[in-house]
């Protein structure tokens, strides 16, 4: 058997693996052996049966399975490459099969082009300490009070706090804006949806937030605006717009004292120092897990910015077109028309696009960081995870294992997500861990 490899471009091979006349014979035997076992021929025992006898009755048989071992054992031996780092396999061709002939088999595959890891032990990412400041205290306080909160309806105009219920629909250049950003249908038209008076950080459209300040239910209106040039969402950057307001009810918010009883007895305590004590563990729990995240994210940047490689083709494709399926199914639950999304599919497949590379230039790395450190995945890691699946999907763990052991595809990729999870987790162990000053802390640093 020879094998001869070719380039396409960085990551897309063909091989061809050819096979001497005595090793495609040797194959041939084992196929008439295999066949002459189980055959049912008049006039012979099993396994007795002459190779002719066998060639003429099973010979569509015989050559596919043929053809099949060949092409596994191509398959086999294109794996086998020290020197090559098989991605995917594309596309396997079996050439003419022809007793005491050689036989060719191509094979098309991208592979990962070769690539030097960056120094991940050299990662340094910045949060700030665990400890929570009395500010974030009291933000946890102020939020539980937000949570249990009373609203009364007024008949008064909207007071910054006021809970609104409003309807507005934008257009830019006589253009609605739903059909300039079909994916985040709160910028363009919503109908009877709750707005915070005056909130200095409101999610959504400001003119409007702004706007219903002074309105009472009934009032309608019309206002111009123009998002600031680095406006969060970037389609509307710049742009002049025009709003139709009105709204519909107006609503006061009462928030419970720290000192009264039922807002005490709703939050399991008996005293404000006991709740005080509560949202002091809180914050200080959240602080860990919102800098735990971080850490994450940051050692993520790195290995991404570290390292630049041709990325495998068909992977590329196939990944795209999965987050781009993706992104219309979430638009379309959202409500956003088929027309509009089919105005905007080019920018929407090129973000897709973006994303799939991230995606896979991230899988490609951790994987041959998972190599180098020897990290495996074990039984009962990977049987956790299904247990975790089955529990946030609201099934029987049992029935969703046995679900998961039928489908090989499905756990191989289960496994993989399990494996990349531990490569990241000990990369942000290895970090070096920079505490950032905060508002009132000092500035530290300490090695993890």
């Amino acid at each position: 058997m020879k094998v001869e490899i070719k380039d396409t471009n960085d990551t897309r091979k063909v091989a061809t693996v050819a096979f001497e006349p005595q090793e495609v014979a040797a194959e041939e035997k084992k196929v008439l052996q295999l066949f002459s076992k189980h055959a049912k021929i008049p006039g012979f025992r099993p396994g007795k049966a002459p190779d002719q006898v066998i060639r003429s009755r099973f010979a569509d048989g015989i050559k596919e399975e043929w053809s099949n071992r060949l092409a596994t054992a191509a398959r086999d031996a294109i794996l086998e490459q020290d020197d090559l780092r098989v991605h995917q396999l594309l596309k396997i061709e079996p050439g003419e099969i022809i007793a005491e002939a050689p036989v060719e088999v191509v094979i098309t595959l991208d592979a990962e082009p070769p690539f030097e890891l960056p120094d991940y032990e050299g990662f340094t990412v910045e949060v700030t300490s665990d400890d929570p400041s009395s500010e974030e205290v009291e933000n946890l306080l102020e939020s539980w009070r937000q949570q249990r909160a009373d609203f009364a309806i007024v008949e008064r105009p909207a007071e910054k706090g006021d809970f609104v219920k409003c309807s507005y629909d934008g257009l830019v250049d006589d253009k609605p804006i739903g059909d300039l950003v079909p994916d985040k249908p709160i910028y363009g038209k919503q109908a009877n949806t709750w707005e915070e008076a005056g909130a200095e950080n409101g999610v959504g459209v400001p003119i409007i937030i702004e706007s219903i300040l002074g309105m009472k239910a009934g009032d309608k209106n019309t206002y111009q605006t123009e998002f600031p040039a680095d406006f969060e969402e970037s389609r509307l950057a710049g742009k002049s717009a025009t709003y139709e307001l009105e709204v519909h009810e107006v609503r006061h918010k009462n928030l419970p004292e720290l000192d009264d009883p039922k807002f005490l007895q709703a939050m399991e305590v008996d005293k404000v120092e006991a709740l005080r004590e509560r949202a002091e563990t809180e914050a200080k729990t959240q602080k860990e897990r919102s800098n735990a995240t971080a850490k994450r994210r940051q050692v993520r940047d790195q290995l991404l910015a570290g390292v630049d490689f041709e990325l495998p083709q068909a992977d590329l494709e196939s990944e795209t077109q999965e987050i781009f399926r993706a992104m219309v199914d979430a638009n379309l639950r959202r409500g956003a028309a088929q027309e509009q999304l089919e105005s905007h599919k080019d920018e929407m497949f090129t973000r897709a696009g973006e994303d799939a590379r991230e995606s896979i230039k991230l899988r490609i790395i951790l994987s041959r960081v998972a190599e180098k450190e020897k990290i495996e995945v074990s039984r009962e890691e990977l049987s956790q995870a299904i247990a975790t699946q089955a529990m946030m999907a609201g099934t029987d763990p049992r029935e969703h294992f046995k679900e998961m052991q039928q489908d090989r595809a499905k756990l191989a990729h289960l496994q993989q997500q399990v494996l990349f999870d531990k490569t990241l987790a000990l990369l942000t162990e290895k970090a070096t861990v920079e505490i950032k000053e905060n508002d009132e802390g000092s500035e530290e640093e300490n090695e993890a």
